[in-house]
């Protein structure tokens, strides 16, 4: 199973990549929805931090302004993987871009059945929100199993990813349902890091 660190910080990167735990990095953005809290960010520094994929949003407000924003994404780095939100207009995103052999992201899912369409839309990543999966259902080890499960009978490629970056979750019981990735922050990490179970 595969790492990604959720962060702007060089600090957090550096200092994760210094002890080998990381696989890539599922980068904030100041320019998105989710809150960016570290002042030392320098997207060129960490891209080129470690030799993974790194995750970038793709910022827009319609087709042509996201698949502008993913094209000058893609120039950054050989490793950056674009990410889209999981709408409409994000799905049109990821088939141009899978068409032109981008790698995409598609995130913030909470359902099966969105995952599946993403994987068909040529989505490499797909990732669910686990705060919106529990609201949504009563066992989310469970829906995450399932999608595994559903994935491989349908021979679909994409890697299922779990956001855990906004809560705390029992890791083993996640890894344990066959997801190929965690989106962690730094401070879960940690955390976990020092349990000494």
């Amino acid at each position: 199973m595969k790492i990604y660190l959720k962060t702007c910080s060089l600090y957090e990167v550096k200092t994760s990549v210094d002890y080998s735990l990381i696989d890539g990095i599922s980068l904030l953005s100041e320019r998105s929805d989710e809150k960016c809290v570290a002042a030392d960010n320098d997207i060129k520094s960490i891209v080129s931090s470690l030799k993974g994929p790194v995750f970038i949003s793709a910022m827009g407000n319609d087709v042509e302004e996201l698949l502008a924003d993913a094209l000058r994404l893609v120039h950054l780095s050989p490793n950056v993987v674009v990410k889209v939100k999981a709408t409409l207009e994000g799905f049109k995103v990821c088939k141009l871009l899978s068409g032109k052999n981008i790698p995409v992201s598609m995130s913030g899912l909470k359902s099966i059945t969105k995952a599946i369409m993403a994987a068909k839309s040529g989505a490499d990543f797909i990732s669910f929100d686990m705060n919106m999966v529990q609201q949504k259902h009563n066992d989310d080890f469970g829906f995450l199993t399932d999608t595994i499960r559903i994935f491989h009978k349908h021979n679909l490629c994409a890697d299922v990813l779990a956001d855990i970056s906004c809560n705390s979750t029992n890791l083993d019981r996640i890894t344990r349902t066959g997801i190929h990735g965690l989106e962690i922050s730094f401070t879960n990490l940690m955390s976990f890091m020092g349990n000494s179970s």
